[in-house]
């Protein structure tokens, strides 16, 4: 009975090491989207949080279960992981962030002209070999915050955000949402400050709002600047 349990034991011990091998050295997607989805459960499982679990399954929902993912879409998104992949990025919080991400387009009604692009620009940012991956991830985060609550900006310390949940994403060289009439708002934990009646382009990569039109209000002076406010020419407002 006792050799039994060493046995069973030994078996048990032998499968776990197997599985966490064989996790530790994923080193790449075979860029095929049938087998994708089990590719990346074996790439993010290792230590993997609840939180960022729930995102996975999240995910896998909208690509096997519910199929909103068109071919193409499929084929983009692949794509993509494999750029990050070769980036280093890791599982947590680059492709969790990213993976929300694209729960998110097709999960709150998002244009399709508006996913499309994003997934262009994304793919722009990942061929960059000067891209970072933190650079990578703060767009990330953007879009998810863009989606969820109109943010332009937010951080521990500063919160931009746009009163119109209308925008339009395109790309030219870089990534740009393109918001008409608004009122944006920033708030600090001691000031705020308000431009209204403006529209322009926010730039997520660079951090940069060029915005036309408008009036500023503020609490209090000596108001810290927390987003850079250009003015563009009359050809940079189309």
């Amino acid at each position: 009975m006792q050799t039994f349990f060493r046995k069973i034991g030994m078996i048990t011990i032998g499968i776990a090491v197997s599985y966490f091998t064989t996790a530790q050295e994923f080193r790449k997607f075979s860029g095929k989207t049938e087998t994708f989805i089990d590719e990346l459960t074996v790439f993010m499982q290792p230590n993997i949080s609840t939180q960022d679990e729930a995102i996975l399954q999240a995910f896998i929902s909208v690509w096997r279960i519910d199929s909103l993912f068109t071919v193409e879409e499929q084929s983009e998104i692949v794509k993509i992981s494999v750029l990050l992949l070769e980036k280093k990025a890791k599982p947590s919080p680059h492709f969790s962030k990213y993976l929300e991400c694209l729960t998110h387009f097709k999960r709150n009604n998002q244009t399709v002209e508006n996913f499309h692009n994003w997934i262009k620009g994304i793919n722009l940012l990942a061929v960059e070999r000067k891209t970072t991956l933190s650079s990578l991830n703060r767009v990330l985060q953007f879009t998810q915050q863009l989606i969820d609550s109109s943010f332009l900006n937010k951080s521990a310390t500063v919160l931009w955000k746009s009163s119109n949940p209308e925008y339009r994403i395109k790309v030219n060289e870089t990534l740009a949402v393109i918001i008409g009439k608004t009122t944006l708002t920033c708030k600090t934990r001691f000031d705020s400050i308000q431009i209204l009646e403006t529209q322009g382009i926010y730039f997520p990569v660079e951090n940069l709002w060029k915005g036309y039109d408008g009036r500023i209000t503020w609490e209090r002076a000596g108001f810290n600047s927390c987003l850079l406010y250009t003015s563009p020419s009359p050809r940079d407002r189309t």
